[in-house]
């Protein structure tokens, strides 16, 4: 998932003044192990370094906690998750539990420790009152150049699930995660395996209108908390990378599914600095504005849509920046939704009798223009096979 609004500013940080020559090519990755930096023993219990640079010198790596999300955060599908909740950042621990293992934490030797290549969640009680309230959070924040146009970022690899702790026997409970924050680009709900305790996660996905503060949120959280038990996220293997330096479509249309007769719509949001233009195709055709003025706005409005109007629809959106087309969305019509309630139940069927019955032009279903028995067998058939 991803946030579409900056949701860290950066104040007094320049992101582009040390780097004005140096814009990211297609191709350049972001890793965070290969990212991460530790700290010297002198930074101990503060955020010195937090954000962590990237390759080229840039701060991209922020590493938080949410700290109220027992209280105040649930999971997936509820009205507060706890990747929506206010966050604090981690301080580095150089020492964590007097090894030589320097993590980010919320105090010295206290959760959630983020290292080099995992996040931890506590889920146990070893600690204290711990009962799982502290989920760890990576944020990457874009850091491109002032100005820069909008970029494509390809996320890739596996993500690592391992349930550990001394009462792992206990910790069979699920554990949601995310990669991100207002926009899910990718999440799951996973249950501890019966056999073993590690899970592979493969991510491939794309991010398209990506500008300066962007951010991808990387963070898990356990939905079962019993004993002194932990789970361990490891993103090591994942890597984010430029794919595109002209992505001016930020969000893209969705598939519709409509009722005979009924409006449907999609639409498409530009990435980066305006004026956009628009240009509408359905299966690969552009439409005639003439016939639709919409065709050539952000949203396309297909009025009293019908089987003539089934197929897939996408949008060529160009700006000074460059011109992408979005990816395509289908439109589909519910013919057996006849009373047109988005739902096909027993009630679709008696209004259908009564207009076949009452010899209703609704009821011509195969829109022969005779209202005989073959529009009866059509629409049991539709309604057979649902939608």
């Amino acid at each position: 998932m991803r946030s579409l609004t900056c949701l860290i500013a950066l104040a007094g940080v320049s992101l582009a003044a040390a780097h004005a020559q140096a814009q990211y090519a297609v191709g350049f990755t972001w890793n965070r192990l290969a990212d991460f930096t530790p700290r010297p023993a002198a930074d101990a219990n503060t955020t010195n370094g937090n954000p962590d640079d990237d390759s080229t010198g840039r701060p991209c790596w922020r590493y938080e906690y949410f700290a109220d999300s027992l209280g105040l955060g649930g999971p997936f599908g509820s009205d507060t998750p706890w990747y929506t909740r206010p966050s604090a950042l981690l301080v580095w621990d150089p020492s964590w539990f007097n090894t030589n293992i320097g993590m980010w934490v919320s105090a010295n030797d206290s959760s959630p420790p983020v290292a080099s290549n995992f996040l931890l969640h506590n889920i146990g009680v070893l600690f204290g009152d711990n009962l799982g309230k502290y989920p760890p959070l990576v944020r990457w924040i874009y850091p491109g150049d002032s100005g820069q146009c909008p970029i494509e970022i390809r996320i890739a690899g596996t993500l690592g699930l391992v349930w550990g702790g001394e009462d792992v026997s206990l910790n069979t409970g699920e554990v949601d995660n995310a990669d991100g924050s207002l926009e899910m680009v990718f999440s799951g709900t996973y249950p501890r395996p019966v056999v073993g305790a590690a899970l592979d996660i493969p991510i491939d996905v794309a991010v398209s209108g990506v500008v300066p503060g962007d951010a991808i949120l990387f963070t898990h959280r356990s939905r079962v908390w019993r004993g002194q038990s932990w789970n361990y996220l490891y993103d090591n293997r994942v890597s984010l990378s430029v794919n595109s330096l002209t992505s001016v479509v930020r969000s893209h249309p969705v598939p519709r599914l409509a009722c005979p007769g009924n409006d449907a719509s999609f639409s498409v949001v530009g990435a980066g600095a305006g004026p956009f233009t628009y240009q509408w195709r359905k299966d690969n055709v552009a439409i005639n504005p003439l016939s639709n003025p919409t065709a050539v706005a952000a949203t396309l409005n297909i009025p009293a849509a019908d089987a003539d109007d089934i197929g897939a629809y996408d949008c060529i959106v160009s700006s000074s920046c460059g011109t992408n087309t979005s990816r395509p969305a289908t439109l589909n019509i519910c013919f057996a939704d006849f009373n047109c309630d988005a739902t096909i139940d027993f009630f679709d069927y008696l209004d259908f009798v009564g207009a076949f019955s009452a010899l209703d032009l609704a009821a011509d279903f195969n829109a022969d223009a005779v209202i005989d028995f073959f529009d009866y067998l059509d629409f049991v058939n539709a309604f057979s096979a649902g939608c």
